[in-house]
């Protein structure tokens, strides 16, 4: 896979960027660039590609990306709907190993940081307690000027360091490439995304890309260890979840709605991938709805 090299700019005024997003949809297409991206979605849904990984996203998602990794964030279908009326936001910081001066982060206070950022060459998704903490500290890292927003950055990478509040996501050797070349992957990505109800036959998406069947098949699982078919229907199901938690429609009705075109064959799908019938999912997370929504939510309300 060869991503797009992504340009950052830097000002004379701060020794790292950081970015608050507020858009229709993430417009990025998939790329990288070699500052370390600190990354929290403040608002919006969809799927992240981080290297080979692909994940959903939601309110919360805290990513630590390393130098030259290629990603991408994509919305769901839903956020570009003609005036859909969402928002996708987020806080981004991208720093350097140069940020702080040379040699900064080779001293020895910093090891354990060092250690940290080492890791992130992989991707790192930032779980648990240290999530929240760290997600605070971003929102006030916007406001900070002066040294205070050397701290913030300090004390977010040393609480991450400190943590074991993280997941590796990417496998070993997913690293930048040609920059000049168009990007396959984010072709096949949006496509998916914007037709999934549709029926989408492999021809189709491998013309897309100029491909025959069998190379896009072994071009496919190769860059994200899944074959094209279980990222079409983890898609359908993640986007039925939210019709069966939206609680207006039957299951039939949001099997068809979700690109399926029998019910056993989304049960059978549902199952597979969630661990549970689609009634039994429903009655689970609205079950425990509240909770949820008390753990995740405020963090975004109180600017």
């Amino acid at each position: 896979m060869k991503a797009v090299l992504a340009k950052l700019p830097h000002t004379a005024e701060h020794s790292f960027k950081v970015y608050e997003f507020i858009v229709p949809y993430y417009q990025t297409p998939w790329h990288f660039h070699p500052e370390y991206e600190l990354v929290l979605v403040t608002k919006s849904r969809g799927k992240k590609i981080i290297g080979d990984h692909i994940s959903d996203f939601d309110v919360g998602d805290l990513c630590l990306l390393g130098p030259n990794l290629p990603h991408t964030y994509h919305n769901n279908p839903e956020y570009f709907e003609p005036d859909s009326g969402l928002l996708a936001e987020s806080i981004v910081v991208h720093f350097s190993t140069q940020s702080l001066g040379e040699g900064f982060f080779n001293i020895p206070e910093m090891n354990v940081v060092r250690e940290i950022l080492d890791k992130s060459s992989l991707g790192l998704q930032i779980t648990g307690g240290t999530r929240v903490s760290v997600a605070e500290k971003l929102k006030k890292i916007i406001l900070a000027n002066g040294i205070q927003r050397i701290i913030l950055l300090l004390e977010v990478l040393d609480e991450i360091a400190k943590s074991h509040d993280y997941q590796v996501l990417a496998s070993a050797g997913m690293i930048g490439e040609n920059a000049s070349d168009s990007v396959r992957l984010n072709t096949v990505f949006d496509f998916v995304m914007r037709n999934f109800k549709e029926k989408i036959s492999l021809e189709c998406v491998a013309n897309l890309v100029n491909m025959s069947d069998s190379a896009f098949c072994r071009y496919f699982y190769k860059r994200t260890q899944k074959t094209f078919f279980e990222f079409l229907n983890e898609t359908r199901i993640g986007y039925a979840c939210r019709l069966l938690l939206d609680g207006k429609k039957s299951v039939s009705e949001i099997a068809y709605d979700s690109g399926f075109n029998n019910i056993s064959h989304f049960n059978r799908q549902f199952r597979q991938i969630k661990g549970v019938t689609p009634s039994a999912y429903k009655k689970e997370v609205v079950g425990r709805g509240t909770a949820l929504d008390t753990i995740v939510h405020p963090l975004y309300q109180a600017q």
